[in-house]
């Protein structure tokens, strides 16, 4: 099975989603393992994994098609990479690249939209996030750039891939040293996160295959929680 990028709206946060379409334009579908599709506000620019390398397309207004995709060499610097989450002004990309024994969270920046990226880093997750031994995957940052949520196998886990949490001050500070989401995570694979408003999106092997889950936020005093029934399996 292939995996491919597909959209739903809606029309407003009341609503439900539409059913899912596939986004089957010019070749940002082609390969054997294309997705993690992150569009920017305008809609104009997408910008994808085609396995195992990232990938941009464009378009010039909304009601056509995207360009065929053009490898991004700048941000492909491993065996593989895949998008995370682009700044709402598109000049900050955090992703996701296998640089050696494991996979690690990066960054990257520009100075403009027609600026090509610099070199991605480690840097704010350096400090506390990234492991030697363990994954870091599927960064999704907050709007503000302030909160982190990612999909690791470390320790301290309650499966094989939870769902993790961390947060700075300021966009020049590290990242602190991230909480498991305990509320959402099951014996199962738990991963790809992103906060929509107060609500948590997030994938989920918990009913035997992966399908989307939602959980409401609730900040809670000097920690972080989801207010969730946990969903532990013996």
């Amino acid at each position: 099975m292939r995996n491919r990028n597909y959209f739903s709206t809606r029309p407003t946060l009341n609503d439900p989603w539409s059913t899912p379409s596939n986004i089957d334009l010019a070749d940002t579908n082609s390969g054997t393992n294309v997705g993690h599709g992150i569009l920017t506000p305008d809609g104009l620019s997408l910008t994808y994994q085609d396995n195992p390398h990232i990938k941009v397309a464009t378009r010039v207004n909304t009601s056509l098609p995207f360009s065929a995709g053009t490898l991004v060499t700048e941000l492909n610097i491993g065996t593989f990479e895949r998008p995370g989450k682009l700044s709402s002004d598109g000049l900050r990309l955090y992703l996701e690249i296998n640089n050696g024994p494991n996979t690690d969270l990066y960054f990257a920046s520009r100075p403009s939209l027609s600026d090509p990226w610099g070199t991605p880093t480690q840097g704010p997750f350096a400090a506390n996030v990234n492991t030697l031994s363990d994954a870091e995957l599927e960064p999704y940052v907050t709007p503000d750039e302030l909160q982190l949520f990612f999909a690791s196998n470390r320790p301290g886990g309650i499966g094989g891939v939870d769902i993790w949490w961390a947060s700075r001050a300021s966009v020049s500070d590290p990242f602190s040293a991230p909480v498991n989401v305990d509320s959402v995570n099951t014996f199962d694979s738990d991963r790809s996160p992103e906060l929509l408003g107060s609500t948590l999106f997030f994938t989920s092997s918990r009913d035997g295959t992966f399908d989307v889950f939602t959980a409401p936020l609730v900040p809670e005093p000097g920690t972080f929680g989801l207010l969730n029934r946990r969903r532990r399996q013996a």
